[in-house]
């Protein structure tokens, strides 16, 4: 069949001026001088090369305005940009493109991925099996550009229709790199959470309960007309009037927070009651928080509601009246250990093969709990020297020699601590396991009121921050406050990193 495009019109400078009508809309006019309009023939807009075409451009800008097809472009270019910037390479120019952007406008784009696909469905086929890569894809894509966004804090505002306004307020952060736990995800939701309303993850603290409930948690959120993740429930204190009232400020409806209480309001929880409600409480300790948490289903009423717990102790998970289908989580296999290691330390290219017996040694030597793989392979990520390598499997199995099992795995994710270069970056640490992060639940502390504290004798705070964070020894999230569009950035430590911080600290005073 002949083609109907039409040929491609050569161009030199600007095809476009512009006439200001009597109506003062404004409308294309040609090089010849005649008027275009809807009934005749457009011009093409200019080619710069092979993607970009110029529509128009003005005497003097001060905006520009770009059209992209699909998220892949626009996101690609700001995770690339970053990287360049980073790595010094036209550092400037990349400098000037990422602090240059002021808006983001995404027009009915599948954000987080496209629901409904990661479930077992019978008789697969090709197309949603490669709409599933698609899938993983587009969230991981759209993962990396909201950490580069809330990480670097850019200046940049996003607006759009569809997920936007729900990903900011309720998406949880996670790790870019999990691994070993597609398939178990796929069953959580496909059929554990359809056939009971409490689901439990136990394990050792590390192996990756939190991460787990956090996938979920993104993915079936927007199901739910309320949505609340209670992270680390044992560290909120009070009554069990006081621990709820706390819980429900960080409920969300429809993907918005609830409107706060005042101290002398009637408790907000019988709004939930006959709706659908999703809530994970993590890290349980004991009876209370299971006993709460059965109060607050019973009270619920609705059996399509869910709820999600995590704890180190399985039979605290137990507590409930209702039954709880309990899914222990067991250490990675020595594949996925080294595979996950593997993409922390050496990200985008395959590990040298003089460093296949050091790796397989460091792999065994964190007996398969992910956190400890990951602190590790970011830590050595930046070295390349043989000695530096040499020294972590001689120092983990050191760590064996410790008998309790928490303790051994402190001890070895304090190896990352222990190569930070000077005092600087390890007393911020510090101030923020010991400080910043206290009453997370009441009055948590915002990061630029610590970076603030800190500038007064230390001009370079900011670059120890990040380098805790590249390390995974710190995450720096954003939350939208309940009376604006403000977005706080917080700190956040997992429990054993904490525990660390505190035992050192202990020492010192001592």
């Amino acid at each position: 069949m002949e083609s109907t495009r039409p040929e491609p019109i050569e161009v030199s400078g600007n095809k476009y001026s512009h006439q200001v009508s009597e109506r003062g809309s404004r409308r294309p006019q040609l090089e010849d001088g005649s008027s275009s309009s809807c009934h005749q023939s457009q011009p093409l807009p200019e080619q710069v090369n092979d993607g970009f075409y110029k529509f128009y451009e003005p005497d003097a800008a001060t905006l520009d305005i770009f059209f992209f097809h699909g998220l892949e472009f626009i996101k690609n270019l700001c995770t690339y940009a970053l990287n360049k910037k980073e790595k010094s390479v036209g550092g400037s120019d990349m400098s000037m493109f990422l602090d240059s952007i002021r808006a983001f406008f995404f027009y009915a784009t599948p954000h987080l991925g496209i629901e409904g696909i990661e479930a077992p469905v019978e008789d697969e086929g090709p197309l949603l099996k490669w709409m599933q890569v698609l899938n993983s894809e587009s969230a991981r894509l759209h993962q990396a550009f909201s950490e580069l966004w809330r990480a670097r804090s850019y200046p940049w505002t996003i607006f759009g229709l569809g997920e936007v306004e729900l990903e900011k307020s309720q998406s949880l952060m996670v790790p870019k790199v999990t691994v070993g736990v597609d398939v178990l995800v796929a069953e959580v939701l496909g059929k554990h959470l359809r056939n009971h309303r409490f689901v439990g993850f136990s394990g050792l603290g590390g192996v990756g309960k939190t991460t787990l409930a956090k996938i979920i948690f993104n993915k079936v959120c927007a199901k739910f007309e309320f949505t609340c993740f209670v992270e680390e429930i044992k560290l909120i204190s009070g009554t069990k009037t006081e621990i709820k009232r706390k819980i429900w400020k960080k409920m969300c409806h429809h993907g918005r927070p609830v409107q706060s209480l005042n101290e002398s309001s009637r408790d907000g929880w019988y709004q939930v009651v006959g709706k659908s409600m999703f809530l994970v409480f993590d890290d349980i300790e004991d009876h209370r928080h299971t006993d709460l948490l059965q109060e607050i289903a019973d009270s619920n009423g609705m059996d399509e509601s869910r709820f999600l717990l995590t704890s180190q102790d399985t039979q605290s998970l137990r507590g409930c009246e209702d039954d709880v289908h309990i899914i222990p989580l067991d250490h990675l296999d020595d594949e996925d250990a080294k595979k996950l290691f593997t993409t922390y330390a050496f990200p985008n290219q395959e590990p040298p093969e003089s460093f296949e017996g050091v790796i397989q040694e460091i792999v065994v030597g964190c007996g398969g709990l992910p956190l400890t793989l990951e602190v590790l392979g970011k830590y050595l990520r930046s070295e390349r020297k043989d000695e530096v390598w040499a020294e972590i499997p001689i120092a983990l199995r050191k760590c064996e020699d410790i008998a309790d099992l928490e303790q051994r795995v402190w001890a070895k994710l304090k190896l990352s601590y222990d190569k930070f270069p000077g005092d600087e970056v390890k007393n911020i640490f510090l101030d923020i396991a010991c400080f910043f992060i206290l009453d997370r639940y009441d009055l948590p502390w915002r990061a630029n009121d610590a970076m603030k504290a800190w500038s007064v004798t230390n001009r370079i705070a900011h670059n120890h921050v990040k380098l805790l964070e590249e390390r995974s020894l710190l995450k720096v999230s954003h939350y939208k406050h309940h009376e604006g569009f403000d977005y706080m950035t917080r700190f956040h430590l997992h429990e054993h990193v904490k525990t660390i911080a505190m035992i050192i600290h202990g020492r010192r005073l001592m």
